[in-house]
């Protein structure tokens, strides 16, 4: 998840770019590839849920 909470930036997920500003959350598969790029001074939180996933015993990788 990607949370932004100042500023605006252009986010990229699978080369779909979208703008987020304050207060927009964007969910992004973790196998998506994705960037970010601010127009102005930007705060951007993300966060995953992997660690409640390994705690679990639930989390899977593919290395190829």
């Amino acid at each position: 998840m990607l949370v932004g909470l100042e500023g605006e930036a252009e986010i990229r997920v699978a080369g779909i770019g979208m703008l987020i500003g304050p207060n927009d959350i964007v969910a992004v598969p973790g196998w998506s590839e994705w960037t970010v790029a601010a127009r102005q001074d930007t705060v951007v939180f993300s966060y995953s849920d992997r660690p409640v996933y390994e705690k679990l015993g639930l989390l899977r990788e593919f290395r190829g």
